[in-house]
């Protein structure tokens, strides 16, 4: 039986529709699956995933009271944030190394814990253009920005790995400027946790910024940055 022009077009159709009602559940099966698989693997099981950033604190703050009381050598900070907002971090990451460039990563609400007890308010990002920050999630370059001062850090501080800053040359260079009274920022380590999920001693840096000139006691002045985000780098 020879078919009319409306009926191939009208097969045709409703192939393409099945195929595409196809990919749509194969997508969003594999994103629960990764989502569900993600949340597990980052400090907290997949039925707690609603509870918001205060509900979140407040059980990692539990599960970290029974060590409150110990002498730290390093400072240590514990970032939480809220697993659906590591996943959008995740996403932006994932986006970056498909280009090799991070582009404008966003701000995301976070509490730190800093030696298990004091508890302040901040946002974190990803931070670093190239490649060598973001490789891997875990112990990824961040950028944490306090909402207020605190005796611990400055306000504004860089997070990353002492290899990002090729450890211990670039802390040995900065101890010379401190003896030759150069303008310096204010650098560290730290050991690190992000929702309680262990990441091991990082470099913590102070950020360029209004803070640091206030920090310093120098006049704020302009700030410039060489480079740009088409792969050229100085």
């Amino acid at each position: 039986m020879k078919l009319t022009r409306r009926v191939k077009f009208f097969y045709l159709a409703l192939l393409l529709i099945i195929l595409y009602l196809s990919a749509t559940v194969y997508s969003i099966i594999t994103n629960t699956f990764y989502l569900s698989r993600f949340i597990d693997e980052n400090g907290i099981s997949y039925a707690d995933k609603n509870l918001n950033l205060k509900e979140y604190t407040k059980l990692i703050l539990n599960l970290n009271k029974a060590n409150s009381s110990k002498k730290k050598d390093i400072t240590e900070i514990n970032i939480i944030i809220n697993p659906l907002d590591l996943y959008k971090i995740e996403l932006e990451r994932q986006s970056a190394l498909k280009i090799d460039l991070l582009g404008s990563p966003k701000y995301h609400k976070a509490k730190i814990i800093i030696n298990g007890q004091y508890e302040h308010t901040a946002k974190i990002r990803l931070k670093g253009e190239l490649k060598d920050n973001w490789k891997n999630l875990k112990r990824s370059s961040l950028k944490i920005v306090f909402e207020k001062k605190n005796k611990f850090f400055p306000q504004e501080i860089g997070v990353q790995k002492p290899s990002s800053r090729q450890f211990p040359y670039d802390f040995i260079h900065n101890k010379l400027k401190k003896e030759f009274g150069l303008i310096d920022n204010r650098r560290g380590l730290v050991r690190v946790k992000l929702n309680s999920i262990e990441w091991g001693i990082m470099d913590f840096e102070e950020r360029f910024g209004s803070t640091y000139f206030e920090n310093s006691k120098l006049i704020e002045s302009p700030i410039l940055k060489l480079g740009d985000h088409e792969g050229i780098f100085f």
